[in-house]
C-alpha cells in the first residue's frame, strides 16, 4: 500500500477549517551574463493563513504575509501582502497530499533608499503547487513553490526613488508550512 493512499476516514463532525503559519522567501527573475536567476530583491519573511475546505478537493484560501529586502540589496522594502486562493487537493486525507492553487491580492509595501521613502499598493497574483504531510491526526507540514506576477522597483537607471518606475515582473517564492486542521 503506498503512502498516498493511506487515508484516515472522514467523520461527519470534522471541521472544514484549518489555520497555520508559514517562512519562506522569494526573488525576483533577473537575467545576466551566466543565464537567469531568481535573486534581484530577494525577500524573506513569515505569514499566517486560514483554509476553508468547500469539498474534500476544493478548497479556499486566505494569507496574510510580511516580507522584508534581503540585506544585500542597495533598497530597504518592507512588504505586506494579503492574498486569497482557491485550490484543489489531489489525495485529502492521506498522508501525503498535493496540491494546486491559483490566488490574487494586494502588496502595501514601503521602500526606502538613499534618505528616500515611497509607499506603494500593488496587485499581485500567483500559481502555485505544493505538498503536505501529516505529522500528527491534525497537523500538516507542507511546502508551497509559487509563481508570482508582482511589482518590482526599477533602480537601474536613477538612485531616485520618487522616480523610479514599478514595472510588472515575475518572482519565484517557497514556503515552508505547519497547517493545523481543527
Amino acid at each position: 500500500m503506498s503512502l498516498l493512499t493511506l487515508a484516515s476516514p472522514a467523520r461527519a463532525d470534522e471541521s472544514p477549517w484549518g489555520f497555520g503559519a508559514r517562512v519562506g522567501g522569494y526573488g525576483f527573475r533577473e537575467a545576466g551574463e551566466g543565464g537567469t536567476t531568481w535573486e534581484d530583491c530577494r525577500m524573506n519573511g513569515e505569514g499566517l493563513f486560514a483554509e476553508h475546505r468547500v469539498t474534500p478537493h476544493l478548497f479556499l484560501e486566505g494569507g496574510l504575509d510580511q516580507y522584508f529586502a534581503d540585506a544585500a540589496t542597495p533598497m530597504d522594502r518592507i512588504s505586506t501582502i494579503g492574498t486569497v486562493a482557491g485550490g484543489l487537493r489531489m489525495f485529502p486525507g492521506a498522508w501525503v497530499s498535493l496540491h494546486v492553487q491559483v490566488g490574487a491580492g494586494v502588496e502595501l509595501t514601503r521602500v526606502s533608499m538613499e534618505g528616500h521613502r515611497r509607499s506603494d499598493a500593488l496587485p499581485v497574483g500567483f500559481l502555485g503547487l505544493g505538498a503536505d504531510a501529516r505529522l500528527l491526526e491534525h497537523l500538516r507540514l507542507g511546502l508551497n513553490v509559487r509563481l508570482y506576477g508582482m511589482g518590482i522597483y526599477e533602480h537601474e537607471d536613477t538612485a531616485v526613488l520618487d522616480e523610479m518606475e514599478v514595472e510588472p515582473a515575475m518572482a519565484s517564492q517557497g514556503q515552508f508550512y505547519l497547517r493545523y486542521d481543527l
